[in-house]
């Protein structure tokens, strides 16, 4: 009974370091600059390393809440479908409570898509668009 309630106990105390070492993290990101043409495309391999690292470190696990999650894909819907009524959220990592990246597509038939890289952040109850890039379209 002792060893489990101290295997408890440790994990909650990882848990607890991860979730402070993502939110503390969270304010030093700085997020590559794209090109000056909307849609932005990501500037040579460092900057689609620095985009790959950040997300497979990033927890597939939420570190926030269903309606966090929710008024993520809301936002990103209402930017992707600006050009397209078919768009979808493909997956939402998270950096730290407030801090997240998203994959998400949009599909036109056979004649077109595109692929989007969003980092989305939350300042007070809303969640906004930090930056975008497009990983490509055809």
């Amino acid at each position: 009974m002792l060893r489990f309630k101290l295997t408890c106990v440790s994990a909650a105390v990882v848990v607890l370091l991860a979730v402070f070492t993502l939110t503390a993290a969270d304010a030093d990101y700085k997020w590559p600059a794209g090109n000056d043409n909307p849609p932005p495309r990501l500037k040579g391999e460092d900057a689609r390393k620095v985009l790959t690292e950040r997300w497979n470190k990033a927890s597939k696990e939420p570190l926030g809440t269903h309606a966090d999650t929710a008024a993520i894909e809301k936002t990103i819907f209402a930017h992707v479908k600006m050009n397209n009524p078919n768009a979808k959220v493909r997956e939402v990592r998270w950096l730290s409570p407030t801090s997240v990246m998203a994959k998400a597509s949009w599909v036109y038939g056979d004649l077109a898509s595109a692929r989007y890289f969003y980092v989305l952040q939350k300042t007070k109850d809303k969640w906004r668009i930090v930056t975008y890039y497009m990983l490509g379209s055809s």
